[in-house]
């Protein structure tokens, strides 16, 4: 079985995230890849009187955030030899508008981004990070509730199925991370007998398609009761115990929109249960 690489973000609280990122990694014995982001200080702007002062203050605050961003570059990698992992370990400290360019270099040669729960509340990163993650590097995206960690060995998910190229790309990347899956429950939400569902026998075509694939499967079609697709989604993942729910992520990444489709900001910050998301 090839190796899979697993990209971690980590800002600067990552001892919240560490402990994950290394037992996701060992769940399939894959390379961890840990990206730690600082957000340097802009320049200043002030007054032409003040501006040598204003910048001296910049230069030695920025030389003073690099240098504790480069210690704690030392502190994971020796972390992550004793942990005896394979991975590399690299620090990035540049402007904020410029993060998104490093996660996308970083997660384009990767099989999967974790962008942890510490990553995800840090006020400054944690938005920016979030957003570069699923709609730049192009890979699927791995959360979870703090204190746990994405199980990438579960032997069954609940994969969120509405026939679309994004509910697509995140069963194919199910398939492509998880070695040792051998159940899906396709979960569909209020759907209706029309081609796009999957015609008068809404997931059909998908479970027929699992199945070829030698996996147990099983059709559940889920009533919203009035509320959201997702509040649905997690109450079923949830009443059968699974260890994974996997679905599709909506937005436009060009016109850097921080709506996800059907899927709330909460849901994303805040997981009920270990997601995988792809687009």
């Amino acid at each position: 079985m090839s190796t899979k690489t697993i990209l971690a973000l980590l800002g600067s609280e990552h001892e919240r995230d560490i402990a994950g990122a290394l037992a996701t990694a060992q769940s399939i014995d894959a390379h961890l890849s840990l990206l730690l982001l600082g957000a340097a200080p802009m320049p200043p702007i002030g007054e032409i009187g003040s501006a040598a002062a204003l910048s001296s203050i910049w230069l030695e605050t920025r030389d003073t955030e690099e240098r504790e961003l480069n210690s704690r570059v030392d502190a994971v990698e020796e972390r992550l030899a004793r942990a005896d992992i394979k991975g590399d370990v690299v620090g990035s400290f540049v402007e904020v508008g410029l993060i998104p360019d490093r996660i996308a270099h970083r997660g384009r040669c990767a099989d999967a981004v974790l962008v942890g729960s510490g990553m995800r509340e840090d006020p400054v990163l944690g938005a920016t990070a979030l957003e570069a993650a699923l709609f730049e590097t192009g890979a699927p995206v791995l959360l979870a509730p703090a204190g746990m960690s994405p199980p990438l060995d579960a032997k069954s998910i609940v994969l969120a199925w509405n026939s679309s190229a994004e509910s697509a790309a995140a069963m194919r990347a199910a398939l492509n991370l998880l070695p040792a899956l051998k159940e899906v429950r396709v979960a569909m939400v209020d759907p209706k007998a029309i081609e796009s569902d999957g015609g008068e026998e809404p997931g059909a075509d998908v479970g027929a398609y699992l199945a070829r694939k030698g996996l147990s499967v099983s059709i559940e079609r889920l009533s919203a009761m009035g509320g959201t697709p997702e509040g649905a989604l997690a109450r079923y993942a949830g009443d059968v115990a699974a260890p994974m729910l996997v679905m599709g992520a909506y937005g436009h990444s060009r016109l850097r929109q921080r709506i996800f489709g059907g899927m709330t900001r909460s849901m994303l910050e805040s997981p009920p249960l270990p997601l995988l998301l792809a687009r």
